[in-house]
């Protein structure tokens, strides 16, 4: 009994260390506002097509990066489920980064996202969402732009 005891124990341990090695936070963000284009195309009606006000205000964004050097970005958006780009079938790949800022790619095969992330004169973090959804799958074309606020960045990753 003891000696599964302290199998499970060992086996528990190994798990617990290894997820906490793999990965490395870089940024941690929430609630993004902005505006998106949407394109007359697919669903979208002429009249509902044009410039449109868009948040995610409860959405969550955490950029991660394992020990592979592999990044990762999981988000919370409306439908409060965790995802990952990565589980999601996209590519994510490090484009821009300084001192005090820093861009990644996200390439899905019908929407191109770019992540760039920065800090203020102020000291205060700051991230930005573009997205492309311009793909023949696409029933909703749009192009968007939204920002919101991190309350941690560390660009020295």
């Amino acid at each position: 009994m003891n000696k599964i005891i302290l199998i499970s124990l060992v086996i528990l341990f190994a798990i617990c260390s290894r997820s906490w090695a793999e990965d490395k936070l870089i940024a941690n963000c929430e609630g993004v506002y902005g505006h998106a284009y949407y394109h007359y195309h697919g669903i979208v009606l002429k009249d509902k097509s044009g410039w449109v006000k868009e948040a995610i205000s409860e959405g969550k964004f955490s950029l991660k990066k394992f020990e592979t050097d592999k990044l990762d970005l999981l988000f919370i958006d409306a439908s409060q489920s965790i995802k990952s780009t990565i589980q999601s079938g996209a590519s994510i790949f490090p484009v821009i980064r300084t001192d005090t800022s820093m861009t990644v790619l996200v390439i899905y095969p019908s929407v191109v996202e770019t992540y760039s992330f920065w800090q203020n004169k102020d000291g205060e973090y700051k991230f930005a969402v573009s997205q492309s959804k311009t793909g023949d799958n696409i029933i909703a074309r749009k192009n968007s732009l939204m920002v919101g606020s991190c309350s941690y960045i560390n660009f020295n990753f």
